[in-house]
């Protein structure tokens, strides 16, 4: 278990596709800065994803491994953090290498894409591949270097820092630690197309399956959180569930078509046992933990912030439930009536925002994220977990998808255009999302053909199909201040 670690477009015109002024094939675009918008613009904090994503890439050794935030990486000690210090300690529960993922995706930046794969190759040298000293096999121990040899080693717990490990290496979680790493080669690989690194490391991913299934209950298809702790947690199954479901994806593009059913069938059992065993409809909040005899916790504080009120939004965060789930619906409302004041003191957990954005709750899911670069841009206690999150919030307005990624420095903005070009590493596919003021005011255009687009829950989304290297430009203008006025 793991404490916290962790738009715009479209017109209608009866329907007709007409050519509107600014998108007409063989005319002028609008003329764009090459500033990126201020604070109060559009895109609203895009501009911050690159500090963020600078400061992950600071947190790597040269090995590839992520250190849990630049203080431990440069061996300080020194003030305060919301985890205990451990120099140059390194995890597989890390989120930093879909940060930098979703970093270059968002910017084109290659460093960032690089930085996730050297990441990757890391880990992937440490499993286990035969049984550890629990007797799992395909996990892998934490890891710290060495601040005088440079050395990677294994971190070694005592009973004080670790019940379950005392006494040797070990990790937190087995269930959904190294599963994390499979989590984000599915990120990688989706973004890449490239299928020589699916096929270098198949291994590796049947071996990651086989560390999920050593402490599955086929009871219920949850999963003990590690062979020496005997609790199930709401955010590890959450975790599992998700995890399983990119060891699916790559079972199907590997045909390994058996693992990819086995994979399905088991999200579909966590799922269900969640959805009808977790939720107590009665008092409107999930169980967050359960025992090895059976017993769940009988009430929740609201008050009390981890794990009791943090741990409601797991299943909605890793997707086992949707936000039009009535369930959802309901944990929300309970969750915001109980404690209000979370936009201002959830600084440490970013994922509250992207919540926020998914319910629709916008003007909070910005005022958290407007809080967290406040507080922790320049902290080198900032959490490498908590950076994937920040870089989600800073797309709350803007976002590519699927195998779409921006063409580095072509982003250009004035106070009512945004321009950019994007494409495509592989033949594939994705999305273009925008949430603006008056979506049904504003022009999009790609290769200067206009675009006609329904409005879905506040947002516009614009598909689009790519060829490999094809490279497209994209235009939006929105209303002009004089326009407004002239109304």
């Amino acid at each position: 278990m793991k404490p916290i670690k962790f738009q715009t477009w479209i017109v209608c015109v009866a329907g007709l596709f007409v050519c509107l002024p600014g998108c007409a094939i063989g005319q002028k675009e609008p003329s764009l800065t090459n500033d990126f918008p201020s604070s109060n613009s559009f895109p609203l904090f895009y501009d911050k994803i690159d500090d963020i994503s600078d400061y992950v890439l600071k947190c790597q050794i040269p090995q590839g491994g992520l250190c849990r935030m630049l203080k431990e990486k440069n061996g300080d000690s020194s003030g305060s953090s919301s985890t205990s210090f451990r120099q140059g300690f390194m995890t597989t529960y890390c989120f930093g290498g879909t940060a930098l993922i979703k970093a270059y995706q968002m910017t084109g930046k290659k460093e960032y894409l690089d930085g996730a794969k050297k990441f990757i190759d890391f880990w992937f040298q440490y499993q286990n591949k035969e049984k550890d000293r629990f007797g799992v096999v395909g996990t892998f121990y934490d890891k710290y270097i060495d601040s005088k040899t440079g050395e990677i080693k294994n971190f070694y717990y005592d009973e004080k820092e670790s019940v379950s490990n005392k006494g040797g290496p070990g990790y937190d979680a087995s269930d959904a630690d190294g599963p994390a790493i499979a989590w984000t080669a599915w990120q990688y690989y989706k973004l890449t197309g490239d299928r020589e690194f699916l096929e270098q490391y198949r291994e590796n991913f049947k071996l990651i399956l086989k560390s999920m299934q050593a402490t599955m209950d086929s009871n219920d298809c949850l999963t003990w959180c590690h062979p020496n702790w005997p609790v199930k947690y709401l955010m590890d199954v959450c975790e599992v569930w998700a995890f399983l479901n990119s060891l699916e994806n790559i079972f199907t593009e590997l045909q390994e078509n058996q693992l990819a059913s086995d994979c399905h069938k088991w999200q579909e059992g966590i799922r269900n046992t969640i959805n009808s065993k977790w939720w107590n409809a009665e008092k409107k909040w999930y169980y967050w933990y359960q025992d090895n005899g059976g017993n769940q916790n009988k009430d929740i504080d609201w008050h009390k912030w981890y794990p009791d009120a943090a741990e409601q939004i797991w299943p909605l965060l890793w997707s086992v439930t949707s936000p039009s789930q009535n369930e959802t619906k309901i944990m929300w409302d309970e969750f915001s009536k109980n404690v209000p004041n979370w936009p201002k003191t959830a600084i440490d957990w970013p994922m509250f925002a992207y919540i926020a954005a998914m319910m629709n709750d916008y003007d909070k899911a910005s005022t958290l994220t407007a809080n967290v670069l406040d507080a922790k841009l320049k902290d080198t206690g900032l959490i490498v977990n908590d950076c994937y999150f920040v870089i989600l919030n800073c797309c709350i307005d803007f976002d590519l998808t699927g195998s779409l990624h921006l063409v580095g420095g072509s982003l250009k903005s004035a106070n009512n255009s945004l321009g950019f070009s994007f494409t495509s590493i592989s033949d594939g596919s994705g999305e273009i999302i925008l949430k603006v003021a008056e979506p049904e005011k504003t022009r999009i255009c790609i290769n200067g053909k206009l675009q006609i687009n329904n409005i879905t829950n506040n947002k516009i989304i614009i598909p689009v199909k790519m060829k490999a290297g094809e490279v497209k430009e994209f235009t939006l203008n929105t209303p002009s201040t004089a326009e407004k006025k002239g109304k």
